[in-house]
């Protein structure tokens, strides 16, 4: 049987090429591709339907669109020492149905990467909990159905969450008794 390639992906200059040979009905399933530099990780997913070749044709007319579209940028509703609460618009439905969403976090005090934060999250808003006081962190949202994981949303503002705060007495010493006129 010939090898073809299925899948190509854009990486920086070069692109990748996934070729299955020959592809087997076992490989469906749900793939994830993980990049890591020295500026952090992101992933992406993909489900790989292997069908018998009498489907091919109408596979093929499904596949340019069967990812969910991207978000629209999340915006931050509220926020405490530890949590933020977001919301968000659908993006296109390209495909089947948007079946939940991803949230994705970055702090740089927490991690040099992207880190998912929530997942299966099935409404446009949600309140992200266990973050650090008086940190900024960026959130994107991608949604999911049942072919995969789709774009990320555009990134939100930056957010702090609360400070700590610290009680201290006001200083009750006078400078002036500190001198003795001999400067």
């Amino acid at each position: 049987m010939k090898c073809e390639i299925i899948e190509s992906f854009n990486v920086g200059c070069d692109c990748l090429f996934v070729p299955l040979c020959p592809p087997q009905l076992s490989d469906s399933g749900l793939y994830t591709c993980v990049a890591t530099s020295s500026s952090g990780e992101t992933s992406w997913s993909a489900f790989l339907d292997v069908r018998e070749s009498s489907d091919l044709i109408d596979s093929m007319s499904h596949n340019a669109s069967a990812l969910p579209g991207p978000p629209s940028k999340p915006e931050v509703t509220d926020v405490t020492k530890s949590s933020v609460s977001l919301s968000w618009e659908p993006g296109p439905e390209e495909g089947s149905p948007v079946t939940s969403y991803v949230i994705e976090a970055f702090g740089q005090l927490v991690s040099n990467s992207w880190q998912t934060v929530a997942d299966h999250v099935k409404t446009t808003q949600f309140t992200v909990k266990d973050l650090r006081p008086n940190t900024v962190y960026l959130f994107l949202i991608r949604a999911v159905n049942a072919q995969g994981l789709g774009d990320p949303s555009p990134m939100s503002e930056p957010v702090r969450t609360q400070g700590t705060k610290i009680e201290c007495a006001p200083c009750q010493h006078d400078i002036s008794n500190r001198f003795d006129g001999n400067i």
